[in-house]
């Protein structure tokens, strides 16, 4: 079994759970309900990203942590779809991070934030088709990479895998980030 297989098989529960929660039909009722699952997105996604940051030294493991960042595709879905500054500044930001201290962690977590980015391509062809609203216009970070999302996902999975060659003791560590980053994000998509 491959790390992601291991990461894949071990966070399934919590992925499909996750999956039933966010009930993507609800949620693009309307703009408003899709401006605050957005709401909710960023008020996560912000701390996540700062904790994801300090976590690893993204740099000596080979990773462009600064250029998968995505607080800023929901700043810029918010402001397309109304938000000042003002108001994204007040909104309440999720505390309930998963704990991050070293690589291992720090990977699980962004096994999970990359396969988010992923599934986001099927939400942003509901979102076009449900509200009209197209990446450029409030649906930026549901299209993620848009066409290169796919091959983004391989590369993250490339990298991780020889990580993993590399740290076959860490693996255990890395599911356990997993499961706790799913957590935070049921929790806070509540």
């Amino acid at each position: 079994m491959t790390f992601l297989q291991l990461l894949k098989a071990q966070t399934a529960t919590e992925h499909t759970a996750l999956e039933d929660q966010l009930d993507v039909v609800e949620q693009f009722r309307n703009r408003e309900s899709y401006v605050a699952l957005l709401k909710r997105f960023f008020t996560l996604y912000e701390p996540l990203e700062k904790e994801l940051g300090k976590a690893a030294d993204w740099q000596s493991l080979g990773w462009n942590f600064e250029a998968r960042r995505k607080t800023s595709w929901l700043e810029t879905d918010l402001r397309a779809l109304g938000l000042e500054d003002e108001e994204l500044r007040k909104l309440p930001f999720c505390a309930d991070m998963p704990t991050l201290h070293g690589d291992a962690q720090a990977i699980g977590c962004l096994y999970v934030v990359e396969g988010a980015t992923l599934g986001g391509q099927l939400i942003s062809r509901l979102l076009e088709q449900s509200l009209q609203i197209a990446p450029d216009q409030g649906g930026r970070f549901f299209a993620g990479y848009q066409n290169q999302t796919g091959a983004k996902w391989k590369e993250f999975g490339e990298w991780a895998e020889a990580w993993a060659a590399r740290h076959p003791q860490q693996w255990l560590a890395a599911v356990d980030a997993a499961r706790n980053t799913f957590a935070s994000f049921s929790g806070w998509l509540n």
